[in-house]
Parts: structure tokens; sequence; C-alpha cells
């Protein structure tokens, strides 16, 4: 089933994630997995990224990842200096990428759908935009709420200016409908972190030693 998804081309996309990847954490997994799904649809993907992270192989999927300019090992979560020189890069990078290949979607996570209006109407693409988080979430001390307000701006004028916006959460996905509500706005849910199949007997026999086990200490308060 694979392959004759794979057979036929629905369009080329640039995916772009302003987080390391790959990092066992909530935005690198999912992108991971959205990269993943797009492939196999049919898409062909090229995932710009940040420089660090643990080297990951999509098949289908083309990493390119910014110089590390910084020489840093990785970024924390939330606004920083170097998060917004990285994004720079991306940009540059992106607009760059735009403009030596066809894209017919670009796909935004976060701040990167700011950075794909530009390179959207740059290259005549259609903007995707990706929405993992609340802005307000980031808030503490009065620096970082102004940075984080100002961000709030921005992301409200990417969902007004999207083709369509992803949430992650029902309520994330209720708080861009609250600024465009005729805007095609969808709720994907996460797929989970492993793709492993069920194993029934070894589910049961778990589920079996864990009801001993409860049935022992049932006993022991009854001592």
């Amino acid at each position: 089933m694979e392959e004759n998804q794979t057979s036929k081309r629905r369009g080329r996309i640039l995916l772009i994630a302003p987080q390391p990847f790959f990092q066992w954490r909530g935005s690198p997994i999912r992108v991971s997995f959205d990269a993943l799904a797009l492939a196999q649809l049919g898409f062909e993907v090229d995932l710009l990224t940040m420089p660090f992270g643990e080297e990951k192989h999509i098949r289908g999927v083309r990493i390119i990842r910014i110089p590390n300019m910084l020489l840093v090992r990785t970024i924390p979560i939330g606004p920083s200096f170097s998060k917004a020189f990285f994004d720079v890069l991306l940009l540059v990078k992106a607009v760059w990428l735009s403009l030596r290949n066809h894209y017919d979607f670009i796909h935004g996570i976060e701040e990167a759908g700011a950075l794909g209006i530009f390179i959207a109407k740059l290259s005549g693409a259609k903007l995707v935009f990706e929405k993992h988080s609340d802005p307000s979430s980031y808030r503490r001390g009065k620096l970082r709420n102004a940075v984080m307000y100002i961000y709030g701006k921005i992301e409200a004028f990417t969902i007004r200016h999207a083709d369509s916006v992803i949430g992650t959460g029902p309520g994330l996905v209720a708080q861009a409908k609250s600024i465009c509500s005729n805007k095609r706005i969808y709720h994907i849910f996460d797929i989970p972190s492993s793709l492993a199949e069920i194993n029934s007997e070894r589910v049961t026999a778990l589920r079996q030693k864990l009801k001993k086990q409860s049935e022992e200490f049932k006993k022991l308060l009854l001592i």
C-alpha cells in the first residue's frame, strides 16, 4: 500500500520546523510524524530545521539544516536570543530554497508559520500553519511577557493569512477560531510516539501479572 501511495506524487512541500530535530520532546516527535505521513501520502518533503539534534532518516524526506553559526548544542524551549537568531537563518535558507525549487505548499510550525507568509507569497505556494502551543503559556517576567505579547499578535496575523491552520489540541483550535472563525482550521491529534504493533499475547500476560500483584497487595492490607 505504501508503494502505491508514494508512486503517485501529490506535490512538493517545504516543512519548516524551528526546533531541534530530532529530540524526544513534543514538537520534534510531532514534526517527525508530520513528515512521515506527508511522504507516505505521496508528497515530496523538504524538512528545513535547526542545526542540532539526533540524525534521523525518514524515507521520502530530505532533511536540510541551517548552519550552526552560534556553535551551541541546543536551544531552550520558549523565546531566546539564540532562537531568534536561528529563526532569521531559517528564513534566509527558506527563501533560497523556494527560489531554487517549486514548492506547492509551505508548512510552517509555530513561528515558522509567520516566516511562511513571506515565502508563500514569494513562491506562489499555499501556506499551512501548524500551532503547537499557547503564547501566553510562556509568559514569565516583564521582558518575556512583552516578547510573547508581540508574538501573539504575529501569530494572529499568521492565522488570518494562512490558507489553512492545524491545531494539536482542541484548546489551540478554539484559540485559532476565535481569531478567524471562517478560516479552515483542523484539529489533528498527535500520532503515538511508537509505531510498534501491539502484541496481544504480551498485553494479556502483563494484565494477568498486574491482576495477580494487585490481589497479593490486597491480601497484605488485610493482614
